[in-house]
């Protein structure tokens, strides 16, 4: 077996060799980061692809409720309404806004229940705000 030839160490064989090292390190570096920035070039190219979009992806959205109305609380008292499909408590002087269908019934909320019949809805209130203090 044939060993290598002995290389005599010494400050200029050290240098020699370290130069030669950092050279290759420093092709190694750029190599790599040549390959990351090409990766991920490719993956972001993948990532951010625009979505294609067929008919049957399109939906028409339609209102829920016919009739588009306010209801404001212009008595001294924060009062529960039942408003066909849950209970809302509007506190005085505040209004909410409603899209119902004809023929919902609005009642004053008692401890969890409906009380007093206030009004059904009709067509005649689209678009307005109502006073509660007249149907109380």
């Amino acid at each position: 077996m044939a060993f290598p030839e002995k290389i005599k160490l010494n400050r200029s064989n050290l240098l020699r060799f370290g130069r030669q090292n950092q050279k290759k390190m420093k092709k190694v570096k750029i190599l790599a980061l040549a390959l990351a920035f090409i990766a991920s070039g490719s993956i972001a190219g993948l990532a951010f692809k625009p979505a294609e979009i067929t008919d049957s992806d399109i939906y028409l959205t339609v209102p829920q409720g016919g009739i588009e109305f306010s209801l404001k609380n212009d008595t001294d008292d924060n009062v529960n309404i039942y408003d066909g499909s849950g209970y809302a408590t509007l506190n005085k002087g505040s209004q909410k806004n409603y899209s119902k269908d004809a023929g919902t019934k609005f009642h004053v909320g008692e401890s969890g229940k409906k009380g007093k019949l206030l009004f059904e809805v009709s067509s005649s209130m689209e678009g307005k705000t109502l006073k509660l203090s007249s149907y109380m």
